[in-house]
């Protein structure tokens, strides 16, 4: 579905979000940065983007998992996954939030970057964030 927001300094900014519903009820909204976005990007508005989009669909902070993807080309090569193609320069980051403003909007996002089994099984419900978070902390050790 395209998106349209108001990014900084009141430009116009789009992008793409495709959501799918995990066996665990789990929401997954992956969210795609266009070529053509004329404003600002989903990297710099994730915290207001994800906030828009929890509230939206009723969702709670556990309920909610979301997932940046940028396209350099569009032209891509790669597997299916869903209504998807995963080429090799596509990139996945997760995006958690550290906290909330006191009227619930998430503030301090962190990516990390996935590989494709990882998106394949937070789309599946097979993999958990926690446990990718945990991979972040022992990469850093």
């Amino acid at each position: 579905m395209r998106y349209e927001y108001r990014g900084f300094w009141n430009s116009e900014g789009c992008c793409d979000i495709e959501s799918c519903t995990r066996p665990d009820g789990k929401r997954v909204f992956i969210v795609t940065e266009l070529p053509a976005n004329p404003g600002t990007s989903i990297t710099n508005m994730a915290a207001h983007l994800a906030t828009a989009i929890r509230k939206q669909h009723g969702l709670l902070a556990e309920q909610f998992i979301w997932i940046e993807h940028y396209a350099p080309s569009q032209s891509r090569g790669g597997s299916k996954l869903g209504s998807k193609l995963i080429g090799p320069e596509d990139t996945y980051d997760l995006v958690r939030f550290a906290a909330y403003d006191d009227e619930g909007n998430y503030i301090e996002p962190k990516w990390k970057r996935l590989t494709t089994h990882q998106l394949e099984g937070l789309l599946t419900g097979t993999l958990e964030t926690d446990a990718i978070w945990a991979e972040t902390k022992k990469e850093t050790i």
